[in-house]
């Protein structure tokens, strides 16, 4: 849960694309500076799961080593070091589903690359397919990128692993509210208010005037 609390805390906004051409050192950059907006539209895939389980132990834990690095980081406001310690676990593990998730959260918040971020996430979800914290900061990207509707399966791709997690019912009801659909918004609300989320008595009441409002 972790990465759901750093990638909130951060100040999301709109983006369209990273710059043309990249000065930083090649240590600071997307996996080495070898992945320019060709490379990013295909030319490279990562391994797929079951060959990444067969890297060996000692490599996946310095790799996970060096991403729970990136992370704290990331955490610290520290793109660059972040970035180096996500370049060293995917160089060790290019298996690695969250080294990919952490180029993600880089390429949204550093570079405000959109586009190179989702990509970033569909490769780390074909490897982390478990953790409901990496369908929520996909969402979070989705919708504060101005995709709402894409974001809406990927929060309820978390619910689905634990209908316990706050962000996704906040999630949702931002994303229902951005296409348009008020009573979803509602639902949701109410839903993850029973499930422990602290939707107060005024946001549903105003959820619930929304609703009322809205054309049949």
């Amino acid at each position: 849960m972790r990465y759901i609390l750093l990638l909130l805390s951060l100040c999301l906004v709109t983006v369209s694309g990273a710059a043309a051409t990249d000065k930083r050192p090649m240590s600071e950059r997307l996996m080495y500076g070898k992945m320019d907006r060709a490379g990013r539209a295909g030319q490279y895939e990562p391994p797929d799961a079951a060959a990444a389980k067969k890297v060996d132990k000692t490599v996946q834990f310095a790799s996970n080593r060096a991403v729970d690095l990136g992370w704290q980081y990331l955490s610290r406001g520290d793109h660059a070091t972040a970035m180096k310690r996500f370049n060293q676990a995917w160089g060790l593990n290019p298996g690695n589903g969250r080294a990919y998730w952490g180029f993600a959260v880089i390429l949204y918040t550093r570079d405000k690359d959109l586009a190179g971020a989702v990509k970033m996430f569909e490769w780390a979800r074909r490897l982390v397919t478990d953790d409901p914290a990496l369908f929520v900061d996909y969402g979070r990207i989705l919708e504060t990128g101005g995709r709402p509707r894409d974001a809406i399966p990927m929060f309820e791709a978390a619910l689905a692993m634990d209908e316990k997690i706050p962000p996704a019912y906040f999630g949702l009801v931002k994303a229902y509210l951005g296409i348009g659909d008020a009573r979803k918004a509602l639902h949701y609300a109410k839903k993850g208010r029973k499930m422990g989320t602290q939707f107060s008595d005024s946001e549903i009441e105003y959820l619930q005037e929304l609703a009322d409002k809205q054309p049949n």
